[in-house]
């Protein structure tokens, strides 16, 4: 009965804010057909470099290749008949590579990752190049090459994975149970996880620590965008950023295993994928891509479930909260599983390259949109609405790794007992986003949690990502920001 009646209230209340909205004029577009709106100028290009990674052997990029990631800001936009376009020129990139004996200067473009369109001034774009073998540094320069800024770069782990699973940057995240449900999911069927982490609760990270310390996952930090020196009357960087830099990470992961995973699947925390067609991933990406005639990369959709979980850690249980999912009549744009080695970005739901894309047939996301949080789980004998889960003892595996690791958790704080963080949340993006994409509007500003407003209570602590930020030389056409020594930090405070 409480799924009728979510399900109820949603819909008045969307509706109601709606024609309120609608009713009110606030949808009425600020501009006419045929008339060319000219935005503010935001200044000389400035660019934050969220990855760097240097391939001394590689497949898809070639040997010695270079691959940035990094935001850089749009110079002017104009609207014209309902359309967004950008007119600026991109600016060159020239980049110098030394090593012992060598050094060589490239001049490059670069690709955008982001939609065009939406109203974030900070949009992510990839470039790759060719640089030395056995490189020692690299530099970004200025006009003339007289201006130079020394940018870090690593090299890609090597440890090899048939899977990868990389979990978009969660934020003052509470739901350990969701948590513990992926985690344990993934390693059943043979995924790694790459967690990219913004905040979370501090005894949830904690949890998390101790997943990663038994080989579950690793733990990355997600820096914010700071561009230190430019007042934020000029640009804006922590503002203009689409949905927390979810296209950075995603490309990042591919990035990072391009090399080194068969296949890298890019979900959020709550969206949980499970093999329907093959016991295991590798086996199910495999049958889904055997008969590609050309490079392709695969869509999951996602599918709405409603479900039950508990409030206490000793209460948890794996295959209880299995048997309470609830399918939902509500299917949502999907999520790619690509290998690595097929596209080098991805925005958030697919990848701009001219790559085929297969949108999967026959499975779906687990996308587990509502969870009610109670004391203990409801008895109940019923099989789960995943029919993989109810053969060959798979959820008994599931639950039976679950109780292993539960006798390994000692917390000194307890993990969070309630929504707090996760209800204000979603309230801020039905206002300032989900509005605007059930009436097909663009949203008036930059779509993100950077809106939200976080309230901080003395009960609640939380850990948060951190970096070093220093100043750098300005250069023309583009100044280069970037952060180093990334590092958790406990007392920065509950953020996005």
């Amino acid at each position: 009965m409480w799924t009728i009646g979510l399900k109820t209230r949603t819909i008045i209340l969307c509706s109601i804010t709606f024609a309120f909205f609608k009713l009110s004029g606030y949808f009425e577009p600020n501009y006419r057909v045929e008339r060319i709106e000219e935005e503010e100028d935001v200044g000389d290009f400035k660019a934050f470099i969220t990855s760097s990674y240097y391939y001394p052997k590689s497949q898809s990029l070639g040997d010695n290749a270079l691959a940035i990631v990094m935001n850089i800001n749009q110079k002017r936009r104009h609207w014209f008949d309902k359309t967004l376009y950008e007119i600026e020129k991109k600016p060159l990139i020239t980049i110098r590579a030394i090593n012992l004996t060598s050094t060589k200067i490239i001049t490059t473009s670069y690709e955008r990752i982001t939609l065009a369109g939406n109203k974030c001034l900070l949009p992510s774009v990839f470039l790759t190049v060719q640089i030395l073998p056995n490189t020692l540094s690299v530099e970004f320069l200025g006009d003339n090459q007289q201006n130079s800024v020394a940018i870090p770069f690593s090299i890609p782990p090597t440890t090899k994975y048939d899977v990868v699973v990389c979990i978009t940057p969660i934020f003052v995240a509470e739901n350990w149970q969701t948590f513990l449900f992926a985690m344990h999911i993934y390693k059943k069927f043979g995924a790694f996880v790459n967690l990219y982490y913004i905040s979370s609760i501090d005894s949830f990270f904690d949890l998390i620590r101790i997943y990663e310390d038994a080989g579950y996952l690793t733990i990355q930090p997600w820096v914010t965008i700071k561009m230190i020196g430019v007042d934020k009357n000029e640009l804006d960087a922590f503002q203009q950023v689409e949905f927390r830099n979810q296209a950075a990470s995603q490309t990042d992961c591919i990035l990072k295993y391009k090399e080194t995973a068969k296949f890298v699947a890019c979900l959020d925390m709550d969206d949980i994928l499970i093999p329907k067609l093959a016991p295991t991933f590798i086996e199910e990406f495999n049958i889904l891509l055997k008969n590609a005639k050309e490079n392709s990369y695969l869509i999951y959709p996602k599918q709405d479930f409603y479900g039950l979980t508990v409030n206490n850690f000793n209460n948890f249980s794996v295959s209880s909260m299995f048997e309470s999912l609830e399918q939902q009549n509500c299917t949502k744009s999907g999520k790619i599983v690509t290998d690595p080695r097929m596209i080098n970005y991805t925005w958030i739901h697919f990848s701009q390259q001219k790559v085929r894309r297969i949108k999967v047939k026959g499975n779906n996301i687990t996308h587990l949109k509502k969870l009610e949080w109670l004391e203990s789980f409801p008895k109940s004998n019923k099989l789960s609405n995943i029919s993989i889960m109810n053969e060959m003892n798979v959820l008994k595996d599931i639950e039976e790794d679950w109780q292993k690791m539960r006798k390994k958790v000692d917390l000194k704080e307890p993990l969070p007992k309630e929504q707090f963080y996760a209800k204000i949340v979603r309230e801020c993006y039905m206002i300032n986003f989900y509005i605007y994409l059930y009436a097909k509007v663009t949203p008036p500003l930059c779509s993100g949690p950077h809106y939200c407003e976080y309230p901080q209570r003395s009960d609640i602590k939380c850990v948060h990502s951190d970096a070093r930020y220093d100043y750098v030389p300005q250069m023309s056409p583009i100044t280069y920001y970037f952060a180093v020594h990334p590092r958790f930090n406990s007392s920065y405070g509950c953020y996005s």
